[in-house]
This record gives C-alpha cells, sequence and structure tokens, in this order.
C-alpha cells in the first residue's frame, strides 16, 4: 500500500492582463474611427496613476455629466476656463474615477491621451494538484487511480470582460472595467484550471 503513489503540482501566478477602454458609441473626433476595431476606438483622456484603474469585480464608479468635480475643473483648464468643447464633452458623456485618477472623454474634435492597454486586470493565481496510485497485479496487468482536483483553494480569480463590455460611454449590466467572472467564463470557453472554481476530478484506467 506504501508503493505507486505519485504526487503532481502546479502552481500560476500571472500579473494581470492589459485592457484599454473602447469608445465606440461617439465619435468624438468627427473622423468615424470610433467604429474602427483596429484602433480600438476613440481614446478618452486619463490623468493619474493608471494602477488606480485595476480591474476589480465592482468595477470602476462613474460619474454622469458634470457631478465630478474633479472632472470638470480638469475639462474647465482644459478649456482654458471659459466654457468649450472638454466640458461639452463631459456634460455629454460623464467621467470615471477611482482614487486621485480620472477618466473623461477628450474634447469634441479632438483625441485624448489614453495609450491602448493602459490599464491592468486583476492578478491570476491558481494552484493544481494530482495525486496517483498505481497497483500491480500481474506482469501485464495493473491498474491506476488517479484524482485530480484544480483551484485546490477555492480562490478566486477574476477577468475583465471582452473589450465590447469596456466600453466607457455604456455603463450599465457589465460596470466599465468590471473583472467580475472567471478568466475562462470571462472569454466563454470554460475548462478546468482556468480560473473557475475548485473542481475535483477522478479516473481508474486498467492497463494490461
Amino acid at each position: 500500500m506504501l508503493e505507486g503513489w505519485q504526487l503532481n503540482s502546479a502552481v500560476t501566478i500571472q500579473g494581470g492582463l492589459p485592457w484599454s477602454p473602447v469608445e465606440t458609441s461617439n465619435d468624438l473626433t468627427g473622423t468615424g474611427e470610433n467604429g474602427n476595431f483596429s484602433f480600438f476606438g476613440t481614446p478618452w483622456n486619463f490623468f493619474g496613476n493608471a494602477d488606480d484603474f485595476k480591474g476589480t469585480p465592482n468595477g470602476i464608479p462613474f460619474f454622469p455629466k458634470v457631478t465630478n468635480s474633479t472632472c470638470l475643473a480638469k475639462a474647465q483648464a482644459l478649456d482654458g476656463g471659459a466654457a468649450g468643447l472638454a466640458q461639452a464633452a463631459l456634460t455629454n458623456l460623464g467621467c470615471y474615477q477611482k482614487g486621485s485618477s480620472i477618466l473623461m472623454p477628450a474634447a469634441y474634435g479632438s483625441y485624448g491621451n489614453a495609450a491602448r492597454n493602459i490599464f491592468r486586470g486583476a492578478t491570476f493565481r491558481n494552484w493544481d494538484l494530482s495525486v496517483t496510485k498505481a497497483w500491480k497485479f500481474r506482469e501485464r496487468l495493473s491498474a491506476q487511480f488517479r484524482a485530480e482536483i484544480f483551484n485546490v483553494l477555492n480562490h478566486p480569480n477574476f477577468a475583465i470582460q471582452a473589450p465590447a463590455n469596456t466600453n466607457p460611454t455604456t455603463p450599465g449590466a457589465t460596470a466599465f472595467g468590471c473583472a467580475c467572472s472567471t478568466p475562462d467564463n470571462a472569454r466563454q470557453n470554460p475548462v478546468l484550471g482556468s480560473g473557475g472554481n475548485r473542481a475535483v476530478q477522478l479516473g481508474l484506467k486498467l492497463i494490461f
């Protein structure tokens, strides 16, 4: 009974994957690029520390119109103090703030400064384990029992939704920047060991 045991383990630790705010609802620049996914839409303006906008299960807080004083002050500064196109865009589209960082629409007729993949999603940490036990009955007959445990610690892992759901102008059922699904479900491909809750798989194999 003490022979034939084997223990295998796999640990995966990864930093968050990059993601971008995708603007496809409004043509801020007047160039028609908001619907062109090769450009990932029209960029907004981002001011602050990109680490503040890491993906979370609750998303990034949204502030409609000019209800956020920090965004309004920045728009007024961009317009030079007088009412202008930056304030007009903010009035129509609102902004996002988390910590001391803000994401706001670019002034009409201009591009924002937010680079592609400026933000990072949640980290991924996973531990898988397998235990096998082999028995040998005869020279040509043996058996192997195998138990595989995926996500041993049942640690929750989250991922940013598909780019179409990170549109900063469509807050709704799926919040902007929401890391609210496991990585496999976020890409609609559930696979054991790719971020879901703990799963156990048992198998018995006869070899002859």
